[in-house]
Parts: C-alpha cells; sequence; structure tokens
C-alpha cells in the first residue's frame, strides 16, 4: 500500500509543478499581448501551484506586475509581497517594467 501512495506521489507532484510552470507561462504570454486580466487568472494558479520558491516568487512577482497594469495596486502591493517574502532579491526591471509598478515594488521591498 505505501508503495502505491508513492508512486502516486511520484506522479502527481511533478504533474502539479508542469502545471504551474504552464500556469507562469500562459500569464507571461498575456502579459506580453496586454491581456491583464487574462493575465492575473493565469499567474494565480501558478502561484498556487509552483513548488520551487524561486519559481513562485517570479510568478507572485509577475501577478503583481499584472495587477499594477489594471490600476489595483492594493493587489499588486500583496502580490509584490509575497514574491519578496518568497525572494527578497527578487527585483523588478526598471527597463521593461512601468515607472510606476517600479516605484511599488521597490516601495513594497524598502518596507519589508
Amino acid at each position: 500500500m505505501k508503495l502505491v501512495v508513492l508512486i502516486l506521489l511520484a506522479l502527481v507532484v511533478p504533474a502539479t509543478a508542469s502545471a504551474g510552470e504552464a500556469s507562469l507561462k500562459k500569464g507571461n504570454e498575456f502579459m506580453a499581448r496586454g491581456e491583464w486580466k487574462k493575465a492575473t487568472k493565469a499567474l494565480a494558479r501558478a502561484t498556487a501551484k509552483l513548488k520551487d520558491t524561486g519559481r513562485r516568487a517570479q510568478a507572485f512577482k509577475q501577478l503583481g506586475l499584472a495587477h499594477v497594469e489594471l490600476k489595483d495596486l492594493r493587489a499588486a502591493e500583496g502580490a509584490f509581497s509575497q514574491a519578496l517574502t518568497a525572494d527578497p532579491l527578487i527585483d523588478v526591471d526598471a527597463k521593461e517594467d512601468s515607472p510606476r509598478a517600479v516605484a511599488l515594488f521597490r516601495g513594497m521591498r524598502d518596507r519589508l
């Protein structure tokens, strides 16, 4: 019985991680097209499914960036906080990300 459980866990854990990576990829694709609401949904799924702390931090950062574009600054701050909690060294790209997003992210980092 234990062997069956271990085999099932071995099959489910990578599938969940793969689902998380797929959601992160999809979220990034939506962001590239400016489809912010769709991006937030995909990225929220990614944050729930990714197990790797660094990848989860990346997903939370992207989620925060999408929320900034939707002008939902409270949700953006929450996502940025989660990103920084998971990976205190994560940062935004001042050349790629909007000035508002950069300021909000770095302000959140300074508060934590």
